[in-house]
This record gives C-alpha cells, structure tokens and sequence, in this order.
C-alpha cells in the first residue's frame, strides 16, 4: 500500500470547471475531519467537492457529503469562534452515532 492508498482524497471540480472533461482535482489528507473541512472551503468559495476516497473505496459519496457540509454550516453559524476542521470532526462524530457505528 502507497501513501496515497492511506489519505483520504477530497476529489472536486473548481468553478472554472463548468463542464469538466477530465478528472477531478484531488485534495489528500491523512485525516478525514481536514478533508471535510477543506470540502466546506472549496463549495464556499464556489467549487463542487464531489466525494471523500481513501484507496479505492468511496468514505463519503457525493450525497452524504453534501449531508455532512450542510450540517457544518449549521453549526459554524451558531460557533463562528469554533475551528473549522474541529466542527467537521464534531459533525463525522455526529454521522457515526446516528447510523451506529
């Protein structure tokens, strides 16, 4: 296994991109919480993150992304103060108790 098979792969498209015809952009992190994060970043700035991969596996497909980055943003608005990357780890802890896992 290469290091890249071990981070998780934010894969998106920038706003330049309005019919993309290649691959995605990719974003590598070891760490999902910063991969969310960063996926909240690039749709705020106008971009469309599509999913979340570590190696060949899907983590989160393009729904429960935008699941996840919608309830970031409730949250933020409510904690402005509060670390971007903490309130994505906060939500995923969240995502984890509700499906019981």
């Amino acid at each position: 296994m290469n290091d890249s098979d071990e981070k998780f792969a934010l894969e998106y498209y920038t706003a330049d991109d309005a019919a993309p015809q290649g691959p995605p952009f990719k974003y590598r992190s070891h760490y999902l919480d910063d991969a969310v994060a960063e996926a909240w970043r690039l749709r705020d700035a106008g971009d469309r993150p599509l999913r979340v991969t570590r190696g060949d596996a899907v983590t989160l497909d393009e729904g429960a992304l935008e699941s996840t980055l919608a309830r970031v943003s409730e949250v933020s608005t409510g904690e402005p103060e509060q670390p971007l990357r903490e309130i994505a780890a906060r939500v995923l802890g969240e995502n984890v108790k509700a499906h019981g896992a």
